[in-house]
């Protein structure tokens, strides 16, 4: 801010104002000895026709004067904002307290008596002058501010209406992946629907066994496929959060027991086993469509990392606030690397080091934002994972 300040003239120019050529006298030489410039009127329209044309810095104003006097000069001196932070000095014989205040009233900074000593003299201007100087400092700093503020404003406004259109572009994109997604989704699942039909008709003909296995593997990779295109397409929906929740009291035993019986095929071919821990009467509202895609999303997780003939534990408590519904495996538990970005949208979130790259947990995270719950995940201790579902509902016995 140096830049803002400038360097004080070497001299300060005053105006004697006096109809009193021996008092203009006396003071320009005692002021001109003290350094000053001095110019001088002999009464105040002449003055302030002076002051249309130059610059003070100080005007030292007699108050007996002929056709106008000092106040009236200095009341004309205050209404025009060229001359309104010009100190003025009132000089007069005049000691009573009425011309004292009336003075001050007119806009005179400071009032000498004649006679008048010369220090109190040169230690009144210099202390106006003083004064002046730092008020057109303080005025140089607010227009440096001033325009500063504006700058930055002038920026800012830039700033933001660069991030407005940035933002309009982002929704734009938005809007462009879903609908393309959804597109992607469309196309993947029409094929697939034909793929799958003509896997069942094949296995009800008499085709020989080593065929009925490629057929089987295709329906296999036939359905993972179209799994993953319905949960990459409620994924952005829920990212979006275009997708709207559809409340519904469900009773959470007979919820559960319907995702054990989507995964039943796959705990089988592992000889698992899953138990589930719930009080039969927990009824609740909630997506149930959502939230038991949550749950098969994380039993399948358990599944494909628990050794054969394992056991995973499906166990729900409830407080008055919240339900908490917690599955527990026997399997390798998380990696350091996966438990670092488990939520992210094919991230290792899977257990395992760094294999089987999916969106389970991701997913199963966005459904639990869309219903304002949290899912937490840990190793235990004796071994395998743990992952916790916390639901903020009413729940009615």
């Amino acid at each position: 801010m140096n830049n803002i300040f400038i360097t004080e003239p070497d001299k300060s120019t005053l105006l004697i104002v006096d109809d009193n050529m021996n008092n203009i006298q006396v003071l320009a030489n005692m002021l001109s000895n003290n350094g000053f410039n001095v110019e001088f009127a002999t009464n105040g329209k002449s003055a302030l026709q002076w002051m249309e044309e130059e610059t003070f810095d100080l005007i030292l104003l007699d108050v007996m004067m002929p056709e106008m006097n000092g106040f009236e000069v200095c009341e004309k001196i205050r209404k025009t904002k060229k001359y309104k932070e010009i100190p003025v000095i009132f000089l007069t014989a005049k000691t009573d307290k009425e011309s004292t205040v009336k003075g001050f009233n007119s806009g005179g900074n400071d009032y000498l008596t004649k006679p008048f000593d010369q220090r109190e003299l040169l230690a009144r201007v210099n202390t106006q002058l003083e004064l002046k100087r730092n008020r057109d400092k303080l005025t140089r700093v607010n227009s440096w501010l001033e325009q500063k503020v504006a700058e930055r404003t002038k920026e800012l406004n830039l700033a933001l209406t660069e991030v407005t259109h940035l933002n309009n572009k982002l929704l734009q994109l938005d809007e462009v992946k879903s609908e393309f997604l959804k597109m992607i989704s469309h196309e993947i699942r029409t094929p697939l629907n034909g793929i799958i039909g003509f896997t069942d008709i094949i296995k009800n003909s008499n085709e020989s066994e080593p065929l009925m296995e490629y057929i089987e593997l295709l329906e296999h990779s036939a359905q993972r496929l179209e799994k993953f295109s319905l949960n990459a397409l409620l994924f952005t929906s829920l990212k979006l959060g275009n997708y709207v929740i559809d409340s519904n009291t469900a009773n959470l035993n007979d919820l559960l027991k319907k995702c054990e019986e989507e995964v039943s095929k796959k705990v089988k071919e592992k000889n698992l086993r899953v138990q589930i821990y719930c009080q039969p009467n927990y009824n609740l509202k909630l997506d149930q469509e959502l939230i038991s895609t949550a749950v098969v999303l994380i039993l399948d997780n358990a599944i494909r990392f628990s050794p054969d003939n394992a056991e995973i534990n499906i166990i729900t408590q409830q407080d008055l606030e919240k339900l908490i519904l917690t599955v527990n495996d026997n399997g390798v538990g998380f990696s350091p690397s996966a438990l670092k970005n488990l939520f992210e949208f094919f991230g290792s979130g899977e257990q395992h080091l760094d294999q089987h790259v999916g969106m389970g947990l991701a997913l199963a995270y966005q459904i639990m934002i869309a219903h304002k719950g949290k899912i937490e995940v840990k190793n235990l201790k004796e071994g395998g994972a743990s992952v916790t579902l916390t639901l903020p509902l009413n729940i009615s016995e």
